[in-house]
C-alpha cells in the first residue's frame, strides 16, 4: 500500500490492474471487477495475465469476471 500512497502523493495515476489486485486480496470483489472493467477500457497491459494469475482465483466463479475473460477472447 505504500507504493499506492506514494503515487497518490506524486499525483501519478495508479494502474487499475494494480488496484484490482489489492481489492481482490482484501475481498472487495465488486470493486475489483469494476477496476478490471476500467483496465479493459484503458487497454491495460496487465490484462494478458488475467486468466492465469492466481490472485484472481476468488473472482473466477463470478459471471462478470467470466464475461470479461470472454471479451478478451482468451
Amino acid at each position: 500500500m505504500k507504493l499506492m500512497e506514494q503515487r497518490r502523493q506524486d499525483k501519478k495515476e495508479i494502474d487499475p490492474i494494480i488496484q484490482a489486485m489489492h481489492c481482490t486480496r482484501l475481498g472487495q470483489n465488486q470493486q475489483a471487477i469494476a477496476l478490471l472493467r476500467d483496465a479493459y477500457r484503458q487497454h491495460s497491459d496487465g490484462l494478458q495475465f488475467l486468466k492465469a494469475e492466481p490472485i484472481y482465483d476468488p473472482l473466477r466463479n463470478d459471471s462478470r469476471f467470466e464475461q470479461l475473460i470472454a471479451q478478451l477472447r482468451f
